[in-house]
């Protein structure tokens, strides 16, 4: 069977990619992400959530928020970069998911 990750792999790529669960929550205040997998569901005015530290962060592993709200969600980090700035934007609508390679800095990889 055949599983595509939204936003990840087109239809058209058809790579089979293997299944993997993660833990989801809702917040509507300002957070701090555990060192764990996981997806963020936003639903606040102008919000801004802070990746932990990449250091000790287990390598591609994967952290996610979705923005619920008509306001940008900013994301920024407590040490490192993101994509090689301070922060980062999430738009109404838009699921983004950050991982470390370095377990130096953050990087999006959607």
């Amino acid at each position: 069977m055949s599983i595509y990750v939204d936003g990840l792999i087109s239809w058209t790529d058809q790579v089979p990619v293997q299944a993997q669960s993660v833990t989801a929550s809702v917040t509507t205040s300002q957070s701090i992400v555990a060192n764990t997998a996981g997806l963020i569901v936003s639903n606040g005015s102008s919000l801004t959530h802070s990746l932990p530290s990449p250091v000790g962060h287990k390598k591609n592993g994967r952290v996610g928020f979705k923005n619920l709200h008509a306001t940008a969600l900013t994301i920024n980090t407590v040490s490192g970069l993101i994509n090689g700035v301070a922060t980062d934007t999430i738009a109404q609508g838009v699921t983004k998911w950050y991982t470390t390679f370095d377990n130096i800095n953050w990087y999006s990889i959607t």
